[in-house]
């Protein structure tokens, strides 16, 4: 039988009600459609000659009925290369699997006359250097650090066996001001580009083979079919059983009654009366063409070659069914066949199809074929995030690596984080380091836009700071995690996420030896379940919509102890429980928009009584598109910070802000212009080790930009102005003031001069000019210098900010 409706239903239904094609793995190639694939193999036998190098010492003659020689001997030396074996070991030939697997690869493979290496990725080796930069600067601006600084940026793609590595290495040095020294400090990253490596594949898979054949998309299935049974019904009706009635035998059914009629139906359609007599003939009397049998034919001598009967041709036509499948599978293969287009193009440049048909149609190595599952592979100076409750947002020196298939993913990091922590610096860092080393584990079950489930592992160990500023020692010391993460779907109704982690902390003796340092890990992993609550920690978020609404939500509840320890998120809190929410709303065909959130924060102090700090953060925002032209916003916000004690309250921060926010775009005087301007006023109160501070600001700030003349010239001026009404900051009232024009020399030579003014009452007050040159050279290389000149028209020995000079150099090569 013809397995699975010719292609075993080449299309599948999921639950969803999309269709899908059937994995490559899974098709086979029976009846009409192996018909099919063989004589066109056959056809062009010869023509596919990459044959070169491959022995043939094992072929043992016809393995594949329906192929001559020449094309089976090609198409031998096609499975030897193609083998996951060695190239002149013996091919399973008895593997029907296999050979139906080749044969689909074969007949999709292009004509060409291929080397045998041509099949494998591309290129061996490359080298691409993308872009490479020296940036110079220098200023007197007492609180940034003065001097001259350099910065050298370089950008290179390296592929190796078709497998492409990014390296990007950034360096900054220059003048340290507190030590009258030199600062160096170099980051280098090298990572898997998977985006290119696949790209890299497609392009192969795309050179090598015509997709559309190896799905047998290009084949017709209605007339292949037609064809397939129409070959079947000649060679039956021209036996000499059934050739005297072969037209009258012809048309007794269709097409579609043959695909669709079932033994019984098609029984009743053979034995009805008067549509076939069930009589012996005799062939010397009757007449070939009469449409009608005569009665003086028949004859009742069993001895007599018998011509035709009912139950032999009924007999022939159900073995001529078994070859085409049943009435379901035609049904189905001719219904959904005319989707297979729609769904083929999808399927192909899906990168979760792509390691599939790459395992089948490339001979990948065992390292390209693990890296088509890699999605991320990093090492260096990397940033590493996975989960809020394990590691999220942390710098490390290290390796981190994340594969994933269609239903399970592992992510995997190795390295050691060191930070400058100047809240510990002298006092706790040797109970609360900024420098570990660590090791992360996560694995799961599904993926990260559906329902998901993993769980995880880490391991830090507290390392001695070596970067030469003043530190304690450090206690060594371990922690370690563990974690469960899900994520349910729940339909329209949205997402839900939650994660549940627990640490343990343990310390040792200051003095002691590695070997007691190993022993101090075990005891963390031993003791895991001591202080269950107070050093666990959980987070729960949900986020979903009301399409028919226009309405977008999202809500989060959190928790962690007070002895809850991650060196794995530099932002994870301990003592702490937050929750709050964000709605927003589109409305007038979003072209309008409000939202508002709420944030709150409880940070406990002290594990022996309800000290606590206490934040909330409220915020509303709104905005309206009136047209193409004009769009206008609002936003009102609050964050409180309280600090609330057994016995008091009091408050230690407030910040209200309220703004409007205006976007203009049109023309003026037959030139185009924007503008954007923001106005607002707001409150700010701290405590300060001398007195609290109140604060009333009125803020403006405005942009205008013209475009003139014909080679994108502007003309821009921008002010900002800062007006504390209490006059409580020192630099609070603060005005600048910036009129500049861009323009274009010389086709190449790009420059922008402008006049600055600012004015920070009774701090300083300065006037000056900023140029700016830009140079394209070679189409590759480009040169930039600015210069920003002022002079002190006022000045105070409070000005710790603002500087007469800083210019900059960067020089630029482009590669790619």
């Amino acid at each position: 039988m013809m397995c699975g409706c010719l292609l075993g239903t080449f299309l599948s239904t999921q639950a969803n009600a999309q269709h899908t094609i059937t994995p490559p793995g899974q098709m086979t190639i029976k009846g009409v459609l192996r018909q099919v694939v063989l004589d066109s193999i056959q056809q062009h036998a010869g023509e596919k000659k990459f044959l070169a190098g491959i022995k043939t010492s094992n072929y043992n003659g016809s393995f594949i009925k329906g192929l001559e020689d020449s094309a089976q001997a090609d198409f031998y030396r096609f499975m030897l290369l193609n083998s996951v074996t060695k190239a002149n070991s013996r091919v399973p030939v008895q593997a029907e699997n296999y050979v139906d697997q080749s044969l689909r690869r074969y007949y999709a493979l292009n004509n060409s006359n291929m080397p045998r290496k041509s099949l494998e990725l591309a290129p061996r080796f490359k080298n691409d250097v993308h872009a490479f930069q020296i940036d110079l600067a220098t200023g007197d601006t007492l609180s940034m650090n003065y001097g001259l600084w350099h910065r050298v940026r370089f950008n290179d793609q390296l592929t190796i066996s078709g497998i492409p590595i990014n390296i990007n290495y950034a360096n900054l040095g220059g003048q340290d001001p507190y030590r009258n020294a030199s600062m160096n400090a170099g980051l280098i990253k090298f990572s898997f580009d998977r985006q290119a490596y696949l790209n890299n594949v497609n392009e192969q898979l795309n050179h090598t083979y015509n997709l559309e054949k190896y799905f047998l998309a290009d084949i017709n299935y209605r007339e292949a079919l037609r064809q397939f049974v129409d070959v079947r019904l000649q060679g039956i009706l021209q036996q000499p059983e059934f050739a005297p009635q072969a037209k009258q035998l012809r048309s007794l059914l269709t097409y579609e009654q043959l695909y669709f009629l079932d033994s019984v139906q098609l029984h009743h359609m053979i034995f009805s009366p008067g549509l076939l007599k069930g009589y012996y003939y005799d062939g010397k009397k009757m007449n070939p063409d009469s449409k009608e049998m005569q009665d003086d034919v028949i004859v009742t001598n069993s001895n007599l070659i018998p011509y035709a009967t009912k139950e032999r041709y009924y007999t022939a036509l159900l073995d001529l069914k078994k070859s085409i499948g049943t009435s379901a599978q035609v049904a189905a293969m001719l219904a959904e066949s005319d989707a297979t287009q729609n769904y083929l193009r999808f399927y192909v440049e899906s990168d979760i199809n792509k390691p599939k048909l790459s395992r089948e149609l490339l001979p990948l190595s065992g390292v390209q074929t693990f890296l088509l599952n890699v999605h991320t592979l990093e090492a260096g100076n990397i940033a590493v995030s996975s989960s809020a409750g394990t590691m999220q947002d942390v710098f490390i020196s290290g390796v981190s690596g994340k594969y994933a298939t269609s239903n399970t993913f592992v992510h995997m990091a190795l390295g050691r984080r060191q930070d400058i922590d100047y809240r510990t610096l002298g006092f706790r860092q040797s109970i609360q380091p900024g420098t570990y080393g660590m090791q992360f584990l996560r694995v799961g079950r599904g993926t990260g836009k559906k329902d998901y489930v993993s769980l995880s592992v880490m391991n830090a160990n507290s390392k001695q700071n070596n970067r030469g500023e003043f530190a304690t020692t450090n206690i060594p010391q371990n922690i370690f995690m563990a974690g469960a993460q899900t994520q349910w779907s729940l339909g329209k109704g949205g997402m839900l996420n939650a994660e549940f982690t627990k640490s343990n902390s343990n310390f040792a003796s200051p003095t002691s030896s590695a070997n007691d340092h190993s022993n101090v890990t075990k005891a963390a992993m031993g003791r895991f379940f001591d202080d269950f609550w107070m050093t666990s920690s959980f987070n729960l978020r949900y986020t979903g919509e009301i399409s028919g609404a226009n309405i977008q939500q999202s809500a989060y509840v959190g928790y962690s102890g007070m002895g809850y320890n991650n060196p794995g998120n530099p932002y994870a809190r301990k003592g702490m429980t937050m929750y709050g929410g964000n709605v927003r709303k589109y409305f007038d065909g979003n072209k309008g928009m409000v939202s508002a959130r709420v944030d709150i924060r409880n940070m406990a102090q002290s594990a022996i009584n309800s000290a606590r700090w206490q934040s909330i953060g409220v915020g509303v925002d709104a905005k309206y598109k009136f047209s193409r032209k004009y769009t206008l916003g609002m936003r009102l916000n609050q964050t409180t910070l309280e600090d609330q004690q057994p016995t008091r309250n009091s408050t230690s921060f407030v910040n209200r802000k309220a703004s409007l926010t205006s976007q203009w775009n049109g023309r003026l005087a037959s030139k185009s212009f924007s503008n954007f301007t923001t106005i607002g006023i707001q409150r700010l109160d701290y405590i300060t080790q001398l007195h609290p501070i109140e604060s009333e600001f009125l803020q403006f700030n405005t942009t205008q930009i013209f475009m003139v003349g014909k080679k994108g010239n502007t003309i821009s001026a921008n002010v900002f102005y800062n007006r504390d009404m209490r006059d409580a900051a020192v630099y609070g009232n603060l005005l600048t003031a910036e009129a500049g024009y861009n323009y274009t020399l010389l086709k190449k030579l790009f420059c922008g001069t402008a006049f600055t003014y600012l004015e920070n009452k009774e701090v300083v007050k300065q006037i000056g000019v900023r140029q700016h040159v830009g140079v394209q050279v070679l189409k590759r290389w480009s040169f930039q210098a600015s210069v920003d000149l002022r002079d002190d028209l006022e000045n105070s020995q409070m000005n710790y900010l603002y500087g007469n000079f800083r210019t900059e150099l960067s020089l630029h090569y482009l590669m790619k």
